[in-house]
C-alpha cells in the first residue's frame, strides 16, 4: 500500500473514531437531533476514501436543519455545508450551502413524491409511482444559475414468497435542463428489493439513456433496526474500464430530520398499506 493511501486510511479512521464518540454522547442528551457517519472507498485496492459526518435537528413543526462535513483521502481535504428543509407529507422544499473544492455552492431544491397508485391487486400486486425533482444550483465556477428539472415514473410489482417479500421494479429518469430545449431519457434503472423482514437486499442496475449503455451495479444491504446501510457498487467509467465502490452509513436518533440517502431501499405505501 502506498504511504499517501495508508495516511488517508489511518486519517478516515481517526475521524470516524472521534465522530462515533461525540456523536453518541451529543445524542443521548437530546432525542430531537438525528445523526449520520458515512465512509466511502473506492477502488481495489481502495486508492481513494472519504468519511461525512452529517447532524440534524428536527426545530418546529415541518422544519430541519442539517450540517454536514467531509473529508478526503489521500488529498487531505475537506469540504464543509449545510441545508434548511421544509417537508409536508409527500413534498419537501431545500435550500443549501456548501462550499465544495474551494468554491462556494447555493442550491435550491423542491421534490415531490406522491404515495404508491395501486394498479392491480392480486398475485403479484402492481404499484405505480412517479417522483419529480427541481433544482437551481449557484455555483462559483458559473456566472449564472443552473436549472434542471427531473421526472421519474416507475412501475413495482409485489410479490410474496413465503415470510420474503419479493420487488420487482423498472423506472426512468426525464430530465429537463435551462441549456436544453426538449426533455431527454437521462438514466433507466431496473431493480429488486428482497424484505426479510429485519433486512432488506437490493440489486440495481442503471443504464445511461433509454437503456443505451451500462452505468452501474448495486448491491445494497439496510438493517433498519440498526440503522445500517452498506452497499458495492460497479461503475462503468468508459471504454473497458470499471471502477469498483464501498459504501457504509451508520445512522441514529432523529433520522426523520436526516436528507433521504440515495439508492436506500425501503417500503413503498398506498394509502394506509406498505408493502
Amino acid at each position: 500500500m502506498k504511504l499517501g493511501t495508508m495516511r488517508g486510511a489511518i486519517l478516515l479512521a481517526a475521524m470516524l473514531a472521534a465522530s462515533i464518540g461525540s456523536l453518541v454522547a451529543t445524542s443521548a442528551e437530546d432525542e430531537a437531533f438525528g445523526f449520520r457517519i458515512s465512509g466511502r472507498g473506492i477502488g481495489f485496492p481502495v486508492s481513494f476514501g472519504t468519511v461525512k459526518v452529517e447532524a440534524a435537528v428536527g426545530l418546529a413543526g415541518p422544519w430541519s436543519l442539517t450540517g454536514w462535513a467531509e473529508g478526503y483521502a489521500p488529498a487531505w481535504s475537506a469540504d464543509l455545508g449545510g441545508d434548511l428543509r421544509f417537508t409536508r407529507e409527500w413534498l419537501s422544499f431545500r435550500l443549501s450551502a456548501a462550499r465544495v473544492s474551494g468554491s462556494g455552492e447555493i442550491a435550491a431544491v423542491t421534490r415531490g413524491e406522491p404515495p404508491a397508485w395501486l394498479l392491480y391487486d392480486g398475485r403479484p400486486t402492481v404499484l405505480g409511482g412517479v417522483h419529480a425533482t427541481a433544482a437551481v444550483t449557484w455555483s462559483g465556477l458559473s456566472r449564472s444559475p443552473e436549472g434542471r428539472l427531473t421526472v421519474t415514473p416507475s412501475v413495482t410489482g409485489v410479490v410474496p414468497v413465503g415470510p420474503v417479500t419479493v420487488s420487482p421494479s423498472a423506472a426512468f429518469d426525464l430530465s429537463l435542463t435551462t441549456d436544453e430545449a426538449h426533455p431527454s431519457v437521462t438514466g433507466t434503472q431496473f431493480s429488486s428489493t428482497l424484505d426479510l423482514g429485519t433486512v432488506l437486499l437490493a440489486h440495481t442496475v442503471s443504464f445511461a439513456g433509454w437503456v443505451e449503455t451500462f452505468d452501474s451495479l448495486v448491491t445494497t444491504v439496510t438493517m433498519p433496526a440498526i440503522g445500517l446501510t452498506v452497499s458495492a457498487a460497479l461503475h462503468h467509467v468508459g471504454g473497458h474500464a470499471f471502477l469498483y465502490e464501498l459504501r457504509l452509513n451508520y445512522e441514529w436518533g432523529n433520522t426523520s430530520a436526516l436528507p433521504a440517502l440515495a439508492g436506500k431501499p425501503g417500503k413503498i405505501c398506498t394509502g394506509d398499506v406498505c408493502y
